[in-house]
């Protein structure tokens, strides 16, 4: 019932339960398929779970500088980091707060690399009229205890992409 709730209030087609934000970031990033040793662009500006999970997927932490404005990827830096070893960025959406999410998906179209969001700090928050977590290849978001919404433990993953959607099923059985 949750996943499905979740998927309209997101309006997202897939919504798959995991145990963690954490166990979501991983799932999402493996599921991508990419290979091992790719660069994953972030912000060291979040908890150490976005970083574990680059990690725990295979794949190497690059970190960019934040816009002082939005504490978010500062997508100017982010320009400068694409090398051709970066496959995905994974934003986070501090405090509920998007940054240029605009610029920052236009650069991954435009690079063709995914962008995953984790919008542990956003359930609920929206961005020119669309739910935070829904912009990228795949939104993560968190129900743990210190955050806006909470189960005591528990996360989401959201992607309109079904292929996404059956390999983050699959990864989240093991």
């Amino acid at each position: 019932k949750f996943e499905a709730l979740w998927s309209k209030i997101t309006d997202s087609d897939y919504c798959i339960s995991v145990n963690s934000a954490t166990s979501g970031l991983t799932t999402a990033l493996l599921a991508l398929g990419l290979e091992p040793g790719s660069e994953v662009i972030t912000t060291p500006f979040s908890f150490t779970a976005t970083c574990a999970a680059i990690i725990a997927a295979n794949c190497v932490p690059i970190f960019c500088d934040i816009d002082p404005d939005t504490f978010c990827i500062s997508p100017r830096k982010l320009e400068q980091l694409i090398t051709n070893k970066t496959k995905c960025v994974l934003t986070v959406h501090w405090c509920g707060n998007a940054g240029d999410l605009d610029k920052i998906r236009s650069i991954c179209k435009e690079k063709n690399i995914y962008l995953v969001e984790d919008a542990a700090q956003a359930p609920t928050s929206f961005y020119k009229s669309a739910a935070i977590g829904t912009f990228g290849d795949v939104g993560v978001f968190s129900f743990n205890e210190p955050k806006n919404i909470m189960s005591g433990e528990g996360g989401l993953i959201v992607t309109n992409n079904e292929e996404i959607a059956i390999k983050c099923r699959l990864i989240r059985n093991h």
